[in-house]
């Protein structure tokens, strides 16, 4: 086995497909935040709400991936069930629940009511929702993303689901 020319090849590889290792980690992270937006929309709809695709754009939900864009200019779920009404928005600008003016982002954030998050641009530049308009949220950690992970992930939110 000639070692200095595996090196060789490897390394060869690795410069040529350096850019798709840079974003792996990103597309981890994207993947576990729109597996826990889609499970946050599913134990509405079990609870019987009514979930609807708000904002898409050509036909296709345009998910916000990242802290940076306005809200208005993605898509977000509206869950209905008679009078209550929530929104579920992924990374989500949230005012900090302290008086220190602090701005969250925060991966899956449930909204109460429908006119929390501007649907369209605002006339005067919006910051962040009020602390006191979320509901609950969710963040997901990046994590070496391996088959018993989302096994157990899906079994604890399926089984949270289940139980209420």
């Amino acid at each position: 086995m000639n070692v200095s020319q595996i090196e060789k090849e490897l390394k060869a590889f690795i410069n040529k497909h350096s850019v798709q290792f840079q974003h792996l980690a990103v597309r981890e992270t994207a993947l576990l935040e729109l597996g826990v937006l889609t499970m946050a929309t599913e134990h509405y709809r079990l609870a019987g709400y009514t979930v609807t695709v708000e904002n898409a754009i050509n036909g296709l939900f345009a998910a916000k991936l990242s802290s940076r864009g306005y809200p208005y200019n993605f898509s977000w779920f509206r869950c209905v069930k008679g009078a209550e009404l929530y929104e579920i928005h992924s990374n989500l600008s949230v005012m900090g629940g302290h008086k220190d003016e602090a701005v969250y982002v925060v991966d899956v954030a449930v909204v109460t009511g429908d006119d929390q998050v501007p649907k369209s641009k605002p006339k005067q530049k919006w910051v962040a929702l009020d602390n006191k308009a979320l509901a609950t949220f969710a963040e997901v950690k990046k994590l070496v993303v391996y088959p018993m992970l989302l096994a157990q992930s899906s079994g604890l939110c399926t089984k949270s689901l289940l139980q209420g």
